[in-house]
């Protein structure tokens, strides 16, 4: 979802029970899940009336586990608790918190929350999350909360400031938490290009600031730390999408993340130069549209796209059609159509097939299958880093590094991109791979305290100064519910 799409504060104690003097809750409890979330996970689904053990329920489970990381009032100010998927691609899922009170960051579209807690978003997700909290009866206007950059706001314990990040989608953000014990930063989602199409770049001067004030902790974005260099910026891509469109004589499909609204700006841009009409075929992709329609943002009037029903009335030439189903997904569009069974697409030789994506890790098997009955069929593929098609919303590594030290940007010789320089560095978002490797570049840049997902490592015998107050810093094996399991009774936050 979106970089630290949505805030919702946790009122006083996290957990169920009331604190228990001799548990212990990790204080910093940045090891990450074990488990696995929906993606390839072993772990049985959360169900009603579950017990295990001496007739517990898997709730109480849950409880017991939590307890056990219990720190108390008197214990380090600033704890950070992963909830789930920190440990892989997509997920950021984690509580925040300066004593016992905490703020629940990168909630999703679907938090299902008390009607009484506030959530804080950018103006675009709000959009989705009305929608969906339309969806389950528990819509409450008052207690949703729109932020924009640079304009701070209180939320729990923290003073919270939002800035402005270039990612694939509108209003992505990165945020700074603010209390007396520390400064914490959390990138979200985020890569640096210099020409994004809506015109909004990286905020820069926000970052400078940040490094004279001085960060206690941060934590980066690590999905492409293996991938050298810097992400192409989205006008390449543009320009290849309309090179591809308009060299092509028949039907032409094109593939991509549905919440990539950018992407679509560039396709709508072609087919607009190239005389073609637009369909979408996908919920999804109109999901994400309406949204950004509403908000102001949307590069494509909803109103003016052929509908499904009518795509055999228009000649192959004159159409551009975008579906999902880049990830092969099993219900998606273009998943379909490649077994022949989707009502909406039908696949034949003709056609050129745009793969305006990556293959998100984990997924490279059913990707390839779905591939290959495409081309059973007879379709053109074109994909492919040489073809320009795609370019990722997450920094490469070079890019990574110019967040961690100072460096001279050669392709502006003229200014200097302050790097935060934090005290304590931990890597999130990506597969273990991905997070050690981002634990060594930050090592590399002289940070002395870094983390990755075996669990935030004992420095200095486990301690850790942070404002002249302690830290606890230990590895720890404990398995944490998978991301669907309701972690935050008290407040029945159920994190999706």
């Amino acid at each position: 979802m979106a970089a630290l799409s949505a805030i919702s504060v946790c009122p006083h104690k996290l957990f169920w029970c009331q604190p228990k003097p001799r548990k212990r809750f990790i204080s910093c409890c940045v090891s990450i899940p074990s488990v696995k979330g929906s993606r390839g996970s072993k772990v049985p689904r959360r169900r009603s009336g579950r017990t295990e053990g001496a007739g517990k329920s898997m709730e109480d489970s849950v409880k017991r586990k939590m307890e056990h990381f219990y720190e108390g009032s008197d214990g380090p100010p600033l704890r950070i608790l992963p909830i789930g998927g920190l440990g892989e691609i997509g997920m950021n899922c984690m509580l925040v918190g300066n004593y016992d009170r905490y703020i629940l960051i990168d909630a999703g579209v679907i938090p299902a929350l008390d009607s009484h807690t506030p959530i804080f978003a950018s103006s675009f997700t709000m959009e989705l999350i009305k929608k969906r909290l339309k969806e389950f009866g528990i819509f409450v206007p008052s207690r949703l909360k729109v932020f924009k950059t640079r304009r701070r706001f209180v939320a729990g314990p923290f003073e919270i400031e939002p800035i402005r990040v270039t990612h694939s989608i509108p209003d992505c953000s990165g945020l700074v938490f603010r209390c007396a014990d520390g400064t914490i930063l959390h990138t979200g989602d985020w890569k640096i290009d210099e020409s994004p199409l809506d015109g909004k770049v990286f905020d820069r001067e926000a970052l400078e600031e940040l490094s004279k004030e001085g960060v206690t902790l941060m934590m980066s974005d690590s999905t492409n730390v293996l991938s050298p260099g810097r992400t192409l910026s989205e006008t390449v891509v543009r320009d290849s999408l309309l090179r591809r469109i308009s060299a092509a004589k028949g039907r032409v499909i094109t593939t991509q993340f549905a919440s990539n609204i950018h992407r679509l700006g560039s396709v709508k841009a072609a087919a607009d130069l190239t005389g073609r009409k637009l369909v979408f075929v996908g919920m999804s992709l109109r999901t994400y549209l309406d949204a950004a329609w509403k908000d102001g943002k949307a590069p494509i009037d909803p109103s003016t796209l052929v509908k499904v029903e009518d795509i055999d009335a228009y000649a192959p030439k004159d159409l551009l059609i975008v579906t999902t189903g880049s990830q092969a997904e099993p219900r998606a569009a273009l998943n379909l159509a490649s077994y022949g069974s989707s009502h909406s697409l039908k696949l034949n030789k003709e056609d050129l097939i745009l793969y305006s994506a990556k293959v998100i890790p984990g997924n490279e098997t059913r990707v390839m299958k779905m591939l290959n009955r495409i081309s059973e069929i007879g379709s053109t593929i074109v994909m492919g880093k040489n073809e320009l098609l795609h370019t990722s919303g997450h920094a490469h590594r070079e890019e990574l590094v110019r967040y961690l030290i100072a460096l001279k940007d050669p392709w502006d010789a003229d200014e200097v991109l302050k790097i935060v320089k934090p005290q304590h560095f931990l890597p999130i978002h990506g597969e273990l791979l991905f997070l050690k490797e981002h634990e060594l570049l930050g090592k590399s840049t002289g940070i002395r305290h870094t983390a990755n997902s075996d669990g935030v490592k004992r420095q200095e015998k486990g301690m850790s100064k942070l404002n002249q107050r302690e830290m606890i810093i230990f590895k720890d094996t404990v398995k944490y519910p998978p991301a669907r399991v309701n972690t935050c009774p008290a407040t029945r936050a159920i994190i999706s």
